[in-house]
């Protein structure tokens, strides 16, 4: 699975996406278990290009993994940042560290992706992850 998380558009994204990177690199547990990569990508939204985390992850500790990095990493922000997580059933945004923003991400990386077998009950999409992510898919 693989997971893009982005931050503000705004001047504050790239140090953003650059710290919470670092964080995520520096995680061994994390790191072990999934590839991470920062990359610049052009965005019709922004001036210019957007930085993004991919991670891609292989196995269901590694969504634990990543769950529990992220949540370490905001509780060490005075202001949580707002960061959005896309991943293939949709897409979460995240305003806090709180246990419940951190249940929103291990429900989502639980999901299988759209299509990923025939026992599935139909593809997720955005709106469906924004809706039991609370309206609006804010954590």
């Amino acid at each position: 699975m693989r997971a893009t998380i982005t931050g503000p558009d705004n001047e504050d994204g790239h140090l953003i996406v650059s710290e919470l990177h670092d964080w995520l690199v520096g995680d061994a547990e994390l790191r072990r278990s999934a590839r991470i990569h920062r990359v610049t990508r052009e965005s019709a939204g922004t001036m210019g290009a957007l930085d993004v985390i991919e991670v891609v992850l292989g196995q269901g500790i590694a969504a634990a993994n990543l769950a529990l990095a992220y949540a370490s990493w905001r509780s060490t922000r005075p202001a949580p940042p707002r960061v959005r997580v896309t991943l293939p059933g949709g897409t979460l945004t995240l305003t806090d560290d709180s246990p419940e923003a951190l249940e929103r991400i291990l429900a989502a990386l639980r999901e299988p992706p759209p299509g990923a077998s025939a026992g599935t009950t139909g593809a997720r999409d955005a709106d469906t992850a924004r809706a039991e992510a609370g309206g609006d898919g804010a954590a």
